[in-house]
C-alpha cells in the first residue's frame, strides 16, 4: 500500500460509488482531480481503506499518488 503523510489514494468512478463511499465512511475526505482523466480520487487512512474494500464498492479502486493530481478547494472554511 503507497502511504503519503499517513494516507492511501483512492480512485472514485462515478457519482453512485462516491455516494456509497460516503454512506460507508460517514463522511467525505479530501478529493481530487486531474484535468486529464476522469474520475475523482479521495486520500483515506489505513483504516477507511479497509472499511472501502471489506464493503466491495463496485467503481472504487486503490490509486497511486500523482503529481498531476489537483486538490480540490474546501468551502466549508
Amino acid at each position: 500500500m503507497k502511504l503519503k503523510d499517513g494516507k492511501a489514494l483512492v480512485r472514485i468512478n462515478s457519482h453512485r460509488a462516491r455516494n456509497k463511499l460516503q454512506r460507508t465512511l460517514g463522511h467525505l475526505p479530501q478529493g481530487y482531480f486531474n484535468f486529464f482523466a476522469q474520475g475523482e480520487w479521495r486520500e483515506v487512512t489505513p483504516e477507511e481503506l479497509q472499511k472501502l474494500k471489506d464493503a466491495n464498492i463496485k467503481g472504487i479502486t486503490q490509486s497511486r499518488w500523482n503529481d498531476q493530481l489537483r486538490r480540490y478547494i474546501s468551502w466549508s472554511s
